[in-house]
């Protein structure tokens, strides 16, 4: 009697998501995941895509912008104002060759005009001012500690996250005047205009000062 051989077929290979290699594929693979709301996984992606030193300044603030929004929204205070000082470095490296007469003059078609560089910037500052001064005891609270201002929405993002009126809908911002403050048409060679806001809201009140030195040069 012929006997019978089973010849034992093996299983298929078990496909595998390719792995990127390049900067520019870790990148696209970081964007995709932040998208989907996965921030850790994005955050972790952006941070190779950085480290690969591979990435040029459009990549890197790119990567940079985003890390800060995923640590904000997973609650990290600490990391998103880490991720935004370093967006603000490169961000201010890219922005540099727009700058004639201390205005900012973009192409309509570049990276930094498409990405709203500036905006994003002046968002970045206000958020490490606002973390810097929530830490200290000085920053921001006195007139000889301004906070310096490049933009004047900075002071208004900065009222949005400090204090105890940080998120407050009954916020009132009144301006005090006070004997040091300049008028912003009036410059000397060792002061610069200071602006003394008073907030309040029903869960308490706070003053902030601010330095309007760049914001008053650039005012005509």
């Amino acid at each position: 009697m012929a006997s019978s051989r089973v010849t034992a077929i093996p299983p298929a290979a078990e496909t595998k998501a390719p792995v990127p290699n390049t900067a520019g594929e870790i990148l696209e693979r970081a964007f995709s995941h932040f998208h989907f709301g996965e921030h850790r996984t994005a955050i972790d992606l952006f941070t190779a895509a950085v480290a690969t030193g591979h990435l040029n300044d459009s990549g890197r603030v790119l990567a940079y912008w985003h890390i800060f929004m995923a640590e904000r929204a997973l609650g990290n205070a600490n990391a998103s104002t880490e991720a935004a000082a370093a967006f603000i470095s490169v961000a201010q490296d890219i922005l540099s060759p727009y700058l004639q007469n201390d205005q900012l003059v973009l192409d309509a078609g570049s990276f930094a005009s498409r990405f709203d560089l500036p905006g994003r910037l002046t968002r970045a500052r206000a958020t490490v001012a606002a973390a810097w001064s929530e830490r200290s005891g000085t920053f921001g609270k006195s007139l000889e500690h301004p906070v310096p201002i490049n933009n004047p929405s900075e002071i208004t993002y900065f009222l949005e996250m400090v204090g105890a009126c940080a998120e407050a809908s009954d916020r009132v911002v009144v301006e005090i005047d006070h004997p040091k403050r300049m008028d912003k048409k009036i410059r000397h060679q060792h002061e610069t205009p200071v602006q003394h806001l008073n907030v309040s809201c029903r869960a308490g009140s706070g003053d902030y000062f601010f330095d309007l030195g760049p914001v008053a040069a650039a005012t005509p």
